[in-house]
């Protein structure tokens, strides 16, 4: 799997018992320092937030202490979806 950030694709972070999963959700069309890919996680309180990383942040945190799980099995498109639909 590349390096490269790909939408659907799901990180996880891990240091001793602590373990976050992150999801790609966005990655920006242009170029930009701060707005390089946009993550989803859940909290300490288990709300799913998201945010901005940029690509510095990116090459450096991500890339060193995270490990690519592949893509996920849920397409974001359905979770919008009712049992109405």
């Amino acid at each position: 799997m590349s390096k490269e950030p790909e939408v659907g694709d799901v990180w996880i972070y891990k240091y001793k018992e602590f373990k976050t999963e992150y999801y790609i959700s966005a990655i920006a069309s242009y170029e930009c320092p701060e707005y390089y890919v946009f993550l989803l996680h859940k909290n300490g309180n288990n709300q799913v937030v998201g945010c901005w990383w940029g690509k510095e942040k990116w090459r450096k945190t991500l890339l060193q202490d995270f490990t690519c799980l592949g893509k996920s099995k849920v397409n974001i498109d359905d979770l919008f979806k009712t049992e109405n639909e």
